[in-house]
């Protein structure tokens, strides 16, 4: 082999009318300049004897099977090495090792990491519905892969977790999907594994749907059957559309039920900090005379809320999965009464009007809004309510 193509490289520079021998490396070195080739060459054989020798030093305090592994190792890194690309050193490899060890390690088991996953968002003050969503699709999750080492659940095995999940519609998929996401970003942030072992192909083709709303014979039915005391919880999604748990929990207190200026004081709640008052459709101020008081909670919370609203819907004879569905009811018909975009969305807490049309705009008849927001108590309810001024 020509000794001018090896380390350190001797070039013949015609400006300077000198050779230049480059022994820089990495870890360091420098170019020297020489009158002769002759001068060149043994300053460049000098420096390759003492890389050698100090090569050969740095192996004389291994056992044999040492020198064969880190020899085994070089070959392995030169066969994976592409033409121009930087091989590490030993050192460097040791480095990355010491740095990420833990992860590579990865002794936690996926029933670890998602009890480590609850508690966190427990902590940081999530609400019971998400702790609970969370629990039971992760605990479905965990029912199969529980045991394995959260380092070596691979995207395939995700991915027909998910797919081929029996009897579910995409919809539910996708929810699956998305809370696994929350479980192994979780896992990453923790250094448990190095990336999310979740593909594209584990998301499901969703068609768009408008979400399910009621009839007014269906919302008259579930306020005449429902529990006494679940009425105002009602009344107050279907009139006045506030969500259940980020609106209505938040402000469960009569307090913040204005018969005075017949409003809703909504920002109140304590995760929302504009000012936001909605008002109260008169058949609204009705249903919920009979109960008001000065203080104390509206409507139960958490597990009992949804277990009443699904009592109500059972008792009207609805038997629809549908989701928030009070609340979508109230937008479909107070647009379609009012035909006031900008009014409708102000009561609702809506910012994005695209949205708000796709879901809600020309779901009813204008006379279905009006006997909508007409329905009143029976004649036997009106006489519970007490006689008092709401002006």
């Amino acid at each position: 082999m020509n000794q001018d193509s090896q380390w350190p490289f001797i070039k013949w520079f015609q400006s300077r009318k000198r050779w230049r021998v480059d022994a820089r490396t990495k870890d360091g070195g420098h170019r020297k300049w020489f009158e002769t080739k002759y001068e060149a060459q043994g300053y460049a054989e000098a420096q390759r004897i003492k890389r050698k020798d100090e090569g050969d030093s740095a192996f004389n305090g291994l056992t044999p099977a040492q020198r064969i592994d880190a020899q085994a190792a070089l070959e392995i890194m030169r066969q994976h090495a592409r033409p121009g690309m930087y091989l590490p050193t030993f050192r460097e490899i040791v480095n990355f090792y010491l740095k990420h060890h833990a992860v590579a390690k990865g002794e936690k088991t996926v029933r670890q990491v998602i009890d480590e996953v609850l508690e966190s968002k427990k902590n940081a003050g999530k609400s019971e519905k998400y702790l609970k969503d969370l629990r039971t699709r992760l605990g479905q999750f965990a029912w199969q892969l529980g045991d394995e080492k959260i380092i070596n659940i691979t995207a395939v095995q995700v991915d027909d977790y998910v797919l081929q999940m029996p009897r579910v519609a995409n919809t539910t998929k996708n929810n699956h999907r998305r809370l696994l996401n929350v479980l192994f970003q979780f896992a990453k942030d923790r250094k448990y594994i190095l990336e999310l072992p979740i593909s594209k192909q584990s998301k499901s083709e969703v068609k768009f749907s408008k979400p399910d709303i009621l009839t007014v014979e269906e919302a008259t039915r579930m306020l005449y059957l429902c529990d006494w005391d679940f009425v105002p919880a009602l009344a107050i999604g279907l009139f006045a559309g506030l969500r259940p748990e980020a609106d209505l929990w938040k402000i469960n207190d009569w307090r913040n039920i204005r018969f005075d200026i017949k409003k809703i004081d909504v920002h109140a709640a304590k995760n929302r900090a504009s000012i936001r008052w909605v008002d109260m459709p008169d058949n609204l101020i009705v249903w919920l005379l009979p109960y008001r008081k000065a203080s104390g909670p509206i409507c139960p919370t958490g597990d009992a809320y949804y277990t009443r609203l699904q009592k109500a819907k059972e008792a009207a004879g609805i038997n629809r999965p549908a989701y928030d569905v009070l609340r979508h009811s109230f937008c479909s018909y107070h647009y379609e009464l009012h035909n006031d975009l900008g009014l409708t969305m102000k009561q609702a807490g809506h910012t994005n009007a695209k949205t708000f049309f796709d879901h809600y705009r020309s779901r009813v008849h204008h006379e279905d809004a009006e006997q909508f927001f007409s329905i009143w108590p029976t004649h036997a309810d009106q006489e519970k309510i007490v006689s008092i001024s709401v002006a």
